[in-house]
């Protein structure tokens, strides 16, 4: 059939969430279009017959057939090297690479729909990323979203790291793969992007051979565009085939038999189920300033109906004891205090101030946001412009005033 689809897998031997990830693969296999299941083992023989044992317990549909094919290996650091180390970085990315060009190869079908064996879609992801693929020509590629693992992207001088909790395996632009934020697709439905995983990705085989084999590629600023995006790159250059994700299918990405990764699908997804809302407010001005702050938002607050939480900059010291004057105010549920210089440090790379406090300011409000207690954060601080809501919030304020 024209409309076939294969299932596409380069394992590593992740037996911490086999059984939950063959539960789902058992759902795909009654489904009418994959003709087959390609599996690249990358990991040992032993894995290969658990895996097939695996396969025969869970009693998929007699008509879904599997291949279980021996990759390249997965790629191990010579001891005593860092995993995210440029050179080792390199090494995994080429072995994944030749993993999956021997994969795509493999297939015969006109979709291909990869996906991660750590990756848990929701039940109508396969539909919906086919159904999409199928009714247009354009696509190239069109994922679900799930979130980085811990360690990707540390270090990133630009997001703090309950922002980097929220990064996820894709980017909306087009020029670098720089992991965008949940935020940043989360409600909008489909999106065109720049750079996809391969995660949960349904790809038009046909545009896929003609860009193989994946590469990576290093670049001259110390970054490394690997197979996943290369191939992305390729499909927008050489076949002028638009990538795109998906929102509403978000995926359980598992580092642990226990542990998502970044802020976790379920953990994010309380705060969709929340019915509070709160306003977050403070400033790390004078007095004078952080009066102006608390007129705002109490004002903000008699309006909505809310309570606020009040971010206190102070520095211990013994001859400095600035407390917090409305602190015993019945509209402050609660007060955030932590030590100024300590937080700026932390953000020693960033040369102007302003964007240092803008910085600690925002990981306040993140971590605030991915403890999924609130279903709306209405954020009157003065954070980095990453922070979408925060200039609506200004004029709203200025319109109550008014």
């Amino acid at each position: 059939m024209d409309d076939d689809v294969d299932l596409l897998t380069v394992s590593c031997g992740k037996e911490y969430c086999l059984d939950k990830w063959l539960n789902h693969i058992k759902t795909l296999s009654y489904k009418i279009p994959i003709k087959k299941w390609i599996i690249v083992n990358n990991s040992d023989a032993e894995f290969a017959n658990k895996l097939k044992q695996k396969i025969k317990e869970k009693a998929f549909s007699k008509k879904f057939n599997y291949i279980i094919a021996t990759g390249p290996g997965m790629f191990k650091p010579p001891k005593g090297v860092n995993w995210r180390s440029h050179e080792v970085c390199i090494g995994k990315h080429r072995s994944t690479g030749e993993s999956f060009t021997l994969g795509f190869k493999l297939c015969t079908a006109k979709y291909v729909y990869t996906l991660d064996d750590d990756v848990i879609p929701p039940e109508s992801a396969f539909t919906r990323l086919y159904n999409k693929i199928k009714q247009n020509d354009h696509i190239g590629a069109i994922a679900g979203v799930y979130f980085n693992n811990s360690g990707w992207d540390t270090g990133n001088p630009w997001r703090t790291p309950s922002q980097l909790k929220r990064t996820v395996v894709a980017s909306i632009d087009k020029q670098h793969w720089h992991p965008a934020m949940i935020d940043e697709y989360w409600n909008r439905g489909v999106v065109e992007s720049g750079f996809l995983g391969t995660g949960c990705t349904m790809y038009n085989r046909e545009d896929v051979m003609k860009c193989l084999p994946m590469k990576t590629i290093p670049k001259d600023d110390g970054l490394i565009l690997g197979p996943d995006g290369e191939i992305c790159q390729s499909l927008r250059e050489k076949c002028n085939k638009k990538i795109y994700v998906d929102a509403e299918v978000l995926c359980e990405h598992w580092e642990t038999s226990e542990k998502e990764a970044g802020v976790g699908c379920s953990n994010f997804l309380k705060s969709k189920f929340a019915t509070d809302d709160i306003i977050l407010f403070g400033s790390f001005g004078d007095l004078t300033e952080r009066s102006k702050s608390f007129v705002e938002a109490r004002k903000l607050a008699e309006k909505l109906k809310l309570k606020m939480i009040l971010v206190w900059p102070r520095n211990k010291t013994s001859n400095w004891k600035w407390v917090c004057p409305w602190y015993s105010d019945t509209s402050i549920k609660d007060v955030v205090y932590f030590h100024e210089n300590e937080e700026l440090k932390k953000f020693k790379i960033i040369k102007n101030e302003n964007r240092k406090q803008k910085k600690v300011f925002d990981e306040v409000y993140f971590k605030l946001l991915n403890s999924g207690k609130y279903r709306k954060i209405y954020n009157l601080l003065d954070t980095s412009e990453q922070v979408e809501n925060h200039t609506y919030m200004i004029d709203l304020c200025d319109k109550i005033m008014l």
